[in-house]
């Protein structure tokens, strides 16, 4: 997966990226050219508990040039994103959502 900081900003601020997920998320910034002490001990964690990643996730952040934003504004940047994926897509938005409850359920 393509690491978007500002995406990565909006789903941390919803609490959409799980603590098992955060060494993956590291990996990715990693790749995508933002490197850093606190990125690199994050994308070292195995099966991290809470408390291991609260420890270093604020420095990660710094060093990927994000901060914390509100839920609300998180929230407007995930659905403008999902709208411009859908109109770039051509896809029709109802079917879409339809084939994803197919998939959830």
């Amino acid at each position: 997966m393509t690491f978007e900081p500002e995406i990565v900003e909006a789903q941390l601020a919803l609490n959409l990226i799980g603590t098992t997920d955060m060494p993956k998320l590291a990996q990715d910034a990693l790749e995508a050219g933002f490197d850093g002490p606190g990125t690199r001990r994050l994308a070292a964690l195995d099966f991290p508990t809470i408390f291991e990643v609260r420890k270093v996730l604020p420095l990660a952040m710094q060093e990927w040039q994000i901060g914390v934003i509100s839920s609300d504004s998180a929230a407007l940047r995930l659905a403008k994103r999902r709208a411009r994926d859908i109109l770039a897509s051509g896809d029709d938005p109802w079917v879409v959502e339809q084939l994803k409850a197919l998939v959830d359920t």
